[in-house]
């Protein structure tokens, strides 16, 4: 048993279809009709026989090249004066730290053969100083 469906069948060539061709007026007249305040996309398209994905290709061209083509900015030229020289730092002055009253101390020199010692005790210890120099004199 042999099926065959009629379309397959029939030898009529399909004709094959062929790629259109837009002018540029009438890209940039669509584009500028589809960048109007309400305009659709899809309602421009129709209106001019054209398929919205289409137009919405040439929307995307058109603001890719509008990126790519931007005017760069003018060089401006610029002078420089020169600078003042910067004053010289002024070192900080030191505040100065105050001092207790000077107690009087206890002081002693002693010396044998060529050696010489000098020992400044303060006052409060010398209870202290009288051991140390007992000891040390011995």
């Amino acid at each position: 048993m042999k099926i065959t469906h009629p379309t397959l069948t029939s030898q009529a060539p399909v004709p094959r279809r062929t790629r259109r061709f837009y002018s540029l007026e009438l890209k940039i007249q669509v584009i500028q009709e589809c960048r109007k305040n309400g305009a659709s996309v899809t309602g421009v398209a129709l209106a001019h026989g054209l398929n919205a994905s289409i137009v919405r290709c040439w929307l995307r061209q058109s603001a890719e090249n509008a990126q790519a083509v931007q005017p760069q900015q003018a060089f401006v030229a610029v002078t420089i004066d020169e600078p003042a020289p910067a004053p010289a730092p002024v070192p900080p002055t030191p505040t100065p730290i105050p001092t207790p009253p000077a107690a009087p101390d206890i002081r002693i020199e002693v010396q044998r053969a060529d050696a010489r010692i000098v020992v400044n005790w303060p006052l409060a210890g010398s209870a202290c100083c009288a051991a140390w120099l007992g000891g040390w004199l011995g």
